[in-house]
């Protein structure tokens, strides 16, 4: 369980005649039913590419810079991942329907597979964070993308308190 797991956790669906569904650009896209025997390497394969591509994203700025950032890491990353998901369906059945999942159920299923404890963590550091940046501001240091910042994480650690209650729930 963890932040990766919960961002495929909504990837995998089952259908009405009870396969396993890859529906991998949402309610708008296709769906493939998925061979047993494929879906577990996918899932793994998919959860190596997510955590690269977040590394790469996240340490691109500061690496080369945001212009290169924008104009080279990110379309590389989204270049990527259309031909890993290009490549894995291309020789998979299409499926009948796409299997519907409302709001709810999406947040229920990626909450399920981030579990409590990954939760936990990322409210906790987010609330940190939103102290770090308010001792920067009482010490005197004016910025407004402190100021940002700090919204940022307070935004994030509300959410996530709300979704680790949800998860102990």
């Amino acid at each position: 369980m963890g932040y990766l797991d919960a961002l495929i956790a909504n990837t995998y669906r089952t259908d009405s005649k009870g396969r396993r569904v890859l529906v991998p650009f949402g309610r708008r896209g296709k769906a493939y039913v998925v061979p047993p025997e494929r879906a577990q390497g996918f899932l793994n394969s998919l959860r190596w590419m997510y955590g690269v591509s977040m590394v790469l994203i996240l340490a691109s700025p500061f690496v080369f810079g945001l212009l290169i950032m924008w104009t080279a890491v990110v379309p590389l990353v989204i270049v990527v991942s259309a031909a890993r998901f290009w490549l894995f369906t291309r020789g998979l059945e299409l499926a009948d329907e796409v299997p519907k999942l409302n709001r709810a159920d999406a947040i229920d299923r990626a909450v399920g597979a981030m579990g409590a404890r990954t939760i936990a963590a990322i409210c906790i550091a987010a609330a940190l964070l939103v102290m770090i940046c308010g001792t920067l501001l009482a010490r005197g240091v004016r910025s407004v993308a402190l100021w940002m910042l700090m919204a940022y994480f307070a935004v994030v650690a509300v959410l996530y308190a709300v979704r680790w209650r949800q998860a102990r729930n």
